[in-house]
């Protein structure tokens, strides 16, 4: 019981550590800003689409889509790759990887199908 309790305790203070290092929260930051245009370009794509029935904005559209979700990939890649640098655990990688997952799904449901 003291053991795990010491190891909580230690994890917590990593935590702390990690968020107060200069770096780390430049890149957290960076990869939120990535992440926002990646969805910007989704959106912005979504929007092109519904302007008219013209074959080349729907393409042009359909092709942003497309662009926005590939750098939306490139950036989940490299925040993964970078938590694996960092010695994160599989468990903590993952339980990243799920609230990633949740928030993205969610930025994505608003902006293809929020206010109009």
């Amino acid at each position: 019981m003291l053991l795990n309790q010491k190891t909580k305790t230690d994890t917590a203070k990593a935590v702390i550590e990690a968020l107060v290092d200069d770096s780390r929260m430049k890149s957290i930051f960076d990869h939120i800003r990535n992440l926002g245009i990646s969805i910007g370009f989704i959106g912005m794509g979504k929007w092109l689409t519904s302007q008219s029935n013209d074959w080349f904005l729907n393409l042009t559209g359909y092709m942003t889509i497309a662009s926005g979700v590939v750098l939306g990939l490139l950036n989940l890649i490299h925040a993964i790759v970078k938590l694996q640098k960092d010695h994160w655990t599989r468990l903590s990688t993952t339980l990243f990887s799920i609230a990633y997952a949740v928030i993205v799904a969610c930025a994505l449901l608003f902006t293809v199908y929020g206010k109009k």
